[in-house]
């Protein structure tokens, strides 16, 4: 009875699938059935698919599915967007959906390279549109993110995580705002944002997943927040114009090779906090001269352990055992996440110090031979 039964759906199944026809009406092209519902396709059928056809041949500029349209008499709705519907359609720019529409099938926007923005009729029961990118709802969790969006971007504020590579290879976005309610960024997130400038982390994000951030080589300053716990494996790889990492306590882990090739770091202060720092996480940071070390862990000058972090380093300070000077010379001024900075080795000499928009906080004569100064723990000095 089990072979028989099995027999009698995959008859079915094929006698269903026989009954569908492939239209196009109006540029879009649809599978339609006897039940009345329509699902947008691809050009092409299974043998004679997409990628036979060049860009300009499939979907292009700014596409407008209807609720529903009229075939040989017969009203069909709009009910799905089939698997790979929109692939290749390296000409679309965007894209608007109607309120009918429940389902989205797998790998329909593959090469959609210039699709910049996602609009849907307001009243859809599934998904919903904010700043261009399309979600779904119940719960609110980000579906597609359009490759061709740009900017500044801010997210919905009802989402939780950041999916995997949900922004990957997004070449033009240059500042994104995390929402409060985000505690993860998963693996690859915000992978190859080569033009991404800054990203402002909310309190409350706990965990930044593996190659979160990799090669987004415009990034400048990090500063996290106190929640976060943990950074993965390769989380921050090949930002390679880093210059500020501002560690606050609260960070655990810091995984393997996460700021590897970040060849510009300056510095960086180890929290109290800090358990334990994986193979290679500061390999090629070869400007990273300073540490300043409050956690338990041994950090040594020119040691491969703990990830590398003080391989390139001239100046090891341990909060636990030294008064935190700077005594060979090669630095004489160290920012700390406080906002103070401490200025050594200078005395009557002139230190001008500016933020990072270039407006002079400092010009002063160092009279003695330890000087702090308190600028804020939101801005980021140079030395000139």
């Amino acid at each position: 009875m089990k072979i028989r039964t099995t027999l009698l759906a995959s008859a079915f199944c094929c006698w269903n699938m026989a009954m569908a026809e492939k239209i196009e009406i109006d540029g879009i092209y649809y599978n339609i059935g006897n039940d009345g519902n329509a699902e947008v396709t691809y050009k092409g059928d299974e043998e004679d698919g997409w990628m036979y056809y060049s860009a300009d041949e499939l979907y292009c500029g700014d596409v407008e599915i209807p609720n529903q349209f009229e075939y040989k008499g017969k009203n069909y709705a709009v009910k799905s967007i089939g698997k790979d519907a929109f692939a290749g359609s390296k000409l679309m720019t965007s894209v608007y959906f109607p309120a009918t529409l429940e389902t989205i099938g797998n790998g329909c926007f593959t090469l959609c390279q210039t699709l910049e923005k996602i609009d849907i009729e307001e009243d859809n029961e599934n998904f919903f549109s904010y700043n261009s990118i399309l979600y779904s709802k119940n719960p609110t969790s980000i579906f597609f993110v359009p490759r061709a969006i740009g900017g500044d971007l801010e997210l919905n504020n009802e989402i939780t995580t950041i999916p995997s590579a949900a922004f990957q290879n997004c070449k033009n976005i240059t500042t994104i705002l995390l929402p409060d309610g985000v505690t993860t960024i998963q693996d690859g997130a915000f992978n190859s944002c080569t033009n991404l400038e800054e990203i402002f982390f909310n309190d409350g994000l706990t965990t930044i997943g593996e190659y979160a951030f990799s090669k987004c080589n415009k990034l400048n300053i990090l500063s996290f927040p106190n929640s976060l716990t943990t950074i993965k494996a390769a989380a921050f790889t090949d930002c390679t114009n880093l210059n500020y990492v501002l560690v606050h306590d609260g960070l655990e882990t810091i995984g393997k090779m996460a700021f590897y090739n970040c060849q510009n770091i300056l510095g960086i202060e180890l929290p109290s906090t800090l358990k334990s720092i994986g193979d290679q996480a500061f390999d090629l940071c070869y400007s990273l001269d300073v540490v300043l070390n409050n956690s338990n862990l041994v950090v040594t000058a020119g040691s491969t352990t703990n990830g590398h972090v003080a391989y390139y380093a001239t100046e090891v300070i341990d909060s636990k055992t030294e008064t935190g000077l700077l005594t060979n010379g090669k630095k004489n001024i160290y920012l700390h996440t406080d906002g103070t900075i401490n200025v050594t080795n200078a005395t009557g000499k002139n230190v001008m110090i500016y933020d990072y928009n270039g407006r002079l906080l400092m010009n002063e004569k160092i009279d003695s031979e330890l000087q702090m100064f308190n600028i804020g723990k939101h801005t980021i000095p140079t030395i000139r």
